[in-house]
């Protein structure tokens, strides 16, 4: 029974994902009537299952739908979407009457006709393994992180299928397979009336063989979290601190990327407009972005919302500064290079958005770092953190950390968090680690939130306030 229930939801899916591309051609007919037009049709079979404490606390698949047009008459964007993707006809009509509000003075730069039909590259097919399997998975992982003190558990799994195109009316035509899988697992634990937590998750572009290092990491979230009860707070002041991968891949998105999305350079909420080509770090700090140089990573793509070839942009170049991310509209002020960083949020409009942003990695032994520390502090992971990317100022709280005493780590601390300005902070990281390591994220602007990774090697940085 359960069998036949299964192939009439296989046969439902193949029978909306046919009419999906029939409204697609009829789209992309519509858009050819415009000057610039430009759609993105979307359809996503998605699976989702929380186990807090051992026991499902939700479980459910399901299917959404999705439509935008942007249109640019005269100087004006009139953007529309709406969930009824049948309707594309009215949707197509609502951004052209709002395109038409007089006063515009936008201008783009001229958009690329691309045509390409993209494969999702999966080796485990995350829809070949039932909602048993996937909770037998969560249930089991649950019992070996319940180790002494661990006190609650809260692990997700999540994945999902989409069939993506993207159009446009100078004639790019992008139909895009695109299978994610992940899962996440949150852990408390508790003595003396003491509470400490630990966070770890898995997610890429593939299917259920994302999930091998699950357990692993799982596990670790769990001997973090208890090794934090006896955890001592940081010591504050300024000091040479090493940042593991994801710390600093967080401090090169956040302190650097959003500094050199093209909109934010526009608008003067930058502190790097005007420094092109200018030194702005130390020789040894080169940053890039890229969609396409590790294809499966979280944040990677072939094409942006507006069908623009993506490519990889250097941000710093041996501590100068060489790159801003782009979109048709700020491209046309940077000398017309397109990086393809515009993706807009379902049901949003396309706006300069980071991908996959990171340290590269440099020459040093990790442990080289530690050399000639007499007194500093090992930070790992990030809680949270807050940039100015106007001013240049950044604060990150890490999860834990450890005291560095005359090259040797010791105790174990936490409460620890990094201070300083963009500016002046790339300029002390002397060393940089010859690894690299990559962690998935969601990056929030504007009302929008966009599939992004973080990547970065060990690196050193010295004078940097702690706190």
């Amino acid at each position: 029974m359960e069998g036949a229930r299964k192939n009439g939801t296989d046969l439902n899916k193949q029978s909306l994902r046919h009419g999906i591309s029939s409204i697609a051609d009829k789209i992309f007919a519509s858009l050819q009537k415009y000057a610039y037009a430009d759609a993105i049709l979307t359809s996503t079979n998605y699976t989702s299952i929380s186990l807090k404490d051992g026991k499902i606390e939700s479980a459910r698949e399901g299917q959404t739908q999705a439509m935008s047009c942007r249109m640019l008459l005269g100087g004006s964007f009139g953007f529309a979407s709406s969930n009824k993707v049948g309707d594309f006809a009215s949707i197509i009509s609502e951004a052209a009457k709002l395109a038409k509000i007089p006063g515009g003075k936008i201008k783009i730069c001229e958009p690329q006709a691309n045509r390409a039909k993209i494969l999702a590259k999966v080796r485990q097919d995350p829809s070949t393994h039932s909602y048993e399997e996937k909770i037998k998975m969560l249930t089991e992982i649950e019992k070996d992180v319940k180790i002494a003190k661990v006190s609650n558990t809260n692990l997700v799994y999540y994945d999902s299928s989409s069939k993506i195109f993207t159009l446009n009316s100078a004639g790019a035509f992008i139909e895009e397979d695109d299978v994610r899988t992940g899962a996440a697992a949150h852990i408390y634990a508790k003595e003396n009336g003491r509470i400490e937590t630990s966070f770890e998750q898995v997610k890429a572009k593939g299917g259920f063989e994302i999930l091998g290092e699950f357990p692993q990491r799982a596990a670790k979230a769990a001997m973090e979290a208890v090794s934090l009860l006896s955890a001592k707070h940081g010591p504050a002041g300024k000091m040479s601190a090493i940042l593991d991968p994801e710390l600093a891949g967080v401090l090169s998105h956040e302190a650097v990327g959003h500094a050199c999305e093209a909109d934010g350079i526009a608008n003067y909420s930058s502190c790097l407009r005007g420094k092109m080509g200018k030194r702005i770090g130390n020789e040894v700090v080169t940053i890039k972005d890229s969609p396409v140089v590790f294809p499966n990573l979280w944040g990677s793509y072939r094409f942006d919302d507006e069908a623009t070839k993506a490519r990889g942009t250097v941000l710093v170049d041996r501590g100068a500064l060489k790159g801003y991310l782009t979109s048709l509209e700020t491209a046309n002020e940077y000398g017309n290079i397109l990086t393809g960083n515009a993706r807009g949020d379902s049901n949003c409009r396309p706006i300069v958005r980071m991908s996959n942003t990171y340290f590269e990695k440099g020459d040093a032994k990790i442990g080289e770092l530690f050399e000639g520390v007499k007194n500093g502090v090992y930070l790992a992971g990030c809680k949270e953190g807050q940039v100015s990317p106007k001013l240049g100022n950044f604060t990150f709280a890490a999860k834990f950390g450890f005291l560095i005493k005359n090259g040797e780590r010791a105790g174990m601390i936490k409460d620890c968090s990094i201070n300083g300005n963009i500016l002046e902070s790339l300029h002390n990281i002397d060393m940089v680690a010859n690894d690299l390591e990559f962690l998935p994220g969601t990056c929030g602007k504007d009302a929008q939130s966009a599939s992004v990774t973080t990547g970065s090697p060990h690196l050193r940085i010295n004078n940097i306030l702690v706190g």
